[in-house]
Formats: C-alpha cells, structure tokens, sequence
C-alpha cells in the first residue's frame, strides 16, 4: 500500500508564498485542522485525494510537496 508523507519544508515554502498559515491551507483544502496538523508532524500519511487537494491549493505538482513510501 503506497503511504503518501508531506515534504516538510517544500509545503511550508509554499504556504509562505501563497500567504497561507496551516489553518487556512487546511480550510483551503477542505480538511480538518486536526487532520491536517496531524499528517504534517508525520503522525500518519494521507490519501492522494487529500494530497491532490493540498498540491492544486497550492498550486505546486504534487511530486514536489509529498514523499511517496
């Protein structure tokens, strides 16, 4: 089963440029808070749906936000 993990660094960038904190990149991208903060201090992956939802937020290819394991 692929597990889909957040580049750390590559989001937060893009989140700077977009003008985006975590909550409102998870509002943005129709995910819970929680959620949210939880996949990005690595407590589990998520779906490539949510994946796909965090990538066009941002507006970045999702191969350059997300490690895929």
């Amino acid at each position: 089963m692929l597990k889909i993990y957040p580049n750390r660094t590559s989001i937060q960038v893009a989140m700077v440029y977009k003008g985006l904190n975590q909550k409102s990149l998870s509002e943005k991208s129709d995910i819970s808070p929680s959620t949210f903060s939880n996949f990005m201090n690595g407590r589990y992956s998520i779906s490539a749906k949510k994946a796909k939802k965090i990538a066009d937020s941002l507006e970045k290819p999702i191969e350059e936000l997300f490690e895929f394991k």
